[in-house]
């Protein structure tokens, strides 16, 4: 008996993982600027927008069906924390939203001690790599929204950049049991 209980709390515990991993590749797809480091900072308190006036006005095309089962779930929703765990060798930093802004000071200081060592040197070579790595971004993300019999998914989330940043709704839908970025819509700038 003990066998079998075990047995299905395991069961049950790989299922949770697997659904986690598929979430966190989800979130990662919306992420259009990776940090070349492989370093992705992301805050996880939800970026806060009228989601209804967003799927109203937006070129996503989804259904009224769609739109009302979405705004529904996402009034329900309390679980706002994700946890990011390490996959394909990236690292997550969780930062709380009131220190992004010193995060992304710190590494404009430290790049621009860089540059300044690397223009006495007259290092181009290294410079120009250093110019390539040259805007950092932190990233936000609203915990999934699964409608159309869970075949389809919404998330929200935001990148900043220190000075400005950008709100985005993605769509996934499930493709021979692979979650896959379908469209997304920037729905907004700061």
């Amino acid at each position: 008996m003990k066998y079998y209980f075990a047995l299905i709390l395991f069961f049950i515990s790989s299922t949770f993982i697997a659904q986690t991993l598929e979430e966190q590749k989800m979130f990662l797809n919306t992420i259009s600027n990776h940090n070349e480091n492989g370093i992705i900072p992301y805050v996880t308190k939800r970026y806060d927008y009228d989601l209804a006036i967003n799927l109203k006005h937006s070129s996503l095309r989804l259904s009224r069906k769609n739109i009302r089962e979405i705004i529904k779930k996402n009034k329900k929703m309390s679980f706002n924390f994700i946890y990011f765990s390490q996959i394909d060798s990236l690292t997550f930093i969780e930062l709380k939203q009131d220190s992004v802004f010193n995060y992304l000071q710190e590494i404009r200081i430290k790049d621009s001690k860089a540059r300044h060592y690397l223009q006495e040197q007259n290092d181009l070579t290294t410079l120009r790599k250093l110019d390539k790595k040259l805007f950092h971004y932190v990233y936000s993300f609203g915990a999934p929204i699964y409608y159309n019999s869970n075949q389809s998914c919404l998330i929200q989330s935001a990148e900043y950049c220190g000075d400005c940043g950008i709100t985005k709704i993605s769509i996934f839908n499930k493709i021979n049991n692979r979650w896959e970025l379908i469209k997304f819509e920037i729905t907004g700038e700061f």
